[in-house]
């Protein structure tokens, strides 16, 4: 179940049809899906996929109808090699059509990827907030669009003893929310290399690891920007604030720190404090024959990632015990 003591949400009217049709095409692949987990063998296992960038049939490039059918690939791939408790998807699921830059036009793109994933994943899946999510609308329309039932951070018990902490980096330094990014042609991208996770997140977040320490739980962080160190010049690829949020982790109880948004995934991964954060290559830039994608399992101490396309595996034992 997802945990957040925020209230739910009601569904925007326009996206009801939409929605619906996603349910249809999911029950499809309920009927089709592999063989749920055993309780047995790894503690958690899921794929991850980042920064599809899909913009709408009329984009060209891989931003165009490439898009879904790079998604595609990467769900068909991850279902054929094995079981997997959820999917993660961790941000810039949709971009702005060039032909019609429109709230209506990104609705529309978001719930093309919303229906696409639904349609050929049968496990949860777990949606990470990126800056192009929110370059035409506000925040409301992506958790209405990919069909969240609480706020933009929320946790998610996954598997036998993991817990997925989703990160809402949306925010300036300031604390307001991302909201309609390029809708002012003077500030159009000023704040999606400025984000920053605010105190009232930081201490949710906190409380979210200290609770799954004393349950015995490990601990995933999904975030789009990334929270490790940054090289110089590479920035705008990074929470502002990160060092806060890494002060709220240890190395006991969380496995793992996921990240997109950096597409071609600079210096990463690594390991600070006994803790490895991992970038996804993203989506966008890999090839249809080398889609990017990746394969996680969480047992015990011990994270091991199965990296496709241009994203690199990776096993790290970690300090938790």
């Amino acid at each position: 179940m997802q945990e957040r003591g925020g209230k739910r949400r009601k569904l925007p009217p326009v996206l009801l049809p939409l929605l619906a049709a996603a349910a249809l095409l999911s029950a499809a692949a309920w009927a089709a899906g592999r063989a749920a987990p055993t309780g047995r063998g790894p503690a958690a296992a899921f794929a991850a996929v980042a920064d599809i960038h899909y913009a709408g049939p009329a984009a060209a490039g891989p931003k165009g109808p490439a898009a879904l059918r790079k998604l595609a690939a990467a769900l068909a791939a991850a279902a054929a090699s094995g079981s997997w408790d959820c999917l993660a998807v961790l941000g810039d699921s949709k971009d702005e059509d060039p032909t019609l830059r429109t709230r209506a036009a990104g609705q529309r793109n978001l719930a093309q990827v919303a229906a696409a994933v639904r349609g050929a994943w049968r496990a949860p899946v777990l949606w990470a907030l990126g800056n192009h999510d929110v370059d035409r609308g506000p925040k409301a329309d992506w958790i209405a669009g990919v069909g969240l039932e609480y706020e933009a951070f929320h946790s998610r018990r996954v598997g036998r003893r993991v817990t997925v902490v989703t990160l809402d980096v949306g925010f300036t330094g300031e604390g307001e929310p991302w909201d309609c990014l390029s809708c002012n042609a003077e500030n159009e991208h000023r704040d999606w290399n400025r984000s920053f996770v605010p105190a009232e997140q930081l201490a949710w977040l906190g409380g979210q690891v200290a609770q799954a320490e004393a349950e015995g739980r490990r601990v995933v962080v999904l975030s789009h920007a990334r929270l490790d160190v940054p090289q110089p010049g590479e920035q705008r690829y990074f929470v502002q604030n990160a060092a806060a949020v890494r002060s709220a982790l240890n190395a006991r109880t969380v496995a793992l720190v996921l990240h997109g948004h950096d597409h071609l995934a600079v210096h990463s991964p690594v390991v600070l404090d006994g803790i490895p954060y991992y970038t996804i290559p993203g989506m966008v830039t890999s090839s249809l024959d080398a889609v990017s994608w990746i394969g996680v399992s969480i047992s015990g101490c011990s994270v091991s990632i199965n990296g496709h396309g241009p994203a690199p595996s990776f096993q790290y034992s970690s300090p938790c015990v």
